[in-house]
């Protein structure tokens, strides 16, 4: 072998070396790369369940508050059983009766607070009974527990006039309470 030859088989083999080198480098470059993909991929899939997870309970969340909202417009709050009282004389007025509050008190039955609320409705008997019915059968959770229906004569019209004393109780929920959210 000439030594010209030699030569070009040592650049050859040199060159050859350097590539493999090369080859060897990219792939343990590409094969660090692919791991890390793949690490930030599992990372981002976990990520993406985590944020499913928060967007369907914060709309869970949100229908729950619509739907609390709603069951409470039916629950009276204990600070609305004034203006409540005050609503229920009004409307027996405009129903031709006159409602007399006897007694409100806790009366909490399984646990759940409600009160008991005794009251007298005087009027002709019709009037009485539709102020009846609108009190049970009002947009809130009420019963209607005990009732006494009495008459007592006659008004200057001569309509015989009756007296109901009742006793319903009332759904009520607790007074709010102001709780801050742990950060």
């Amino acid at each position: 072998m000439s030594k010209k030859s030699l030569v070009t088989l040592f650049i050859t083999i040199l060159i050859l070396a350097f590539m493999g080198g090369l080859y060897g480098f990219a792939y343990y470059g590409l094969s660090t790369a692919t791991a890390k993909v793949e690490k930030l991929q599992d990372e981002i899939d976990t990520k993406g369940f985590q944020l499913e997870r928060l967007t369907r309970g914060r709309s869970e969340l949100e229908t729950l508050a619509v739907d609390e909202a709603e069951i409470r417009q039916y629950i009276l709050g204990k600070e609305d059983v004034v203006p409540f009282l005050e609503t229920l004389q009004s409307g027996g007025r405009s129903l031709g009766t006159k409602i007399e509050v006897l007694s409100v008190s806790d009366a909490p039955i399984a646990g759940h607070p409600r009160i008991a609320l005794s009251i007298t409705i005087t009027g002709t008997f019709d009037a009485v009974m539709r102020t009846l019915g609108s009190i049970e059968y009002g947009p809130y959770d009420g019963v209607l527990t005990n009732l006494t229906l009495d008459t007592s004569g006659s008004d200057i019209k001569g309509a015989s006039t009756w007296t109901a004393a009742s006793v319903f109780s009332l759904g009520v929920r607790p007074v709010a309470t102001s709780t801050k959210a742990k950060p």
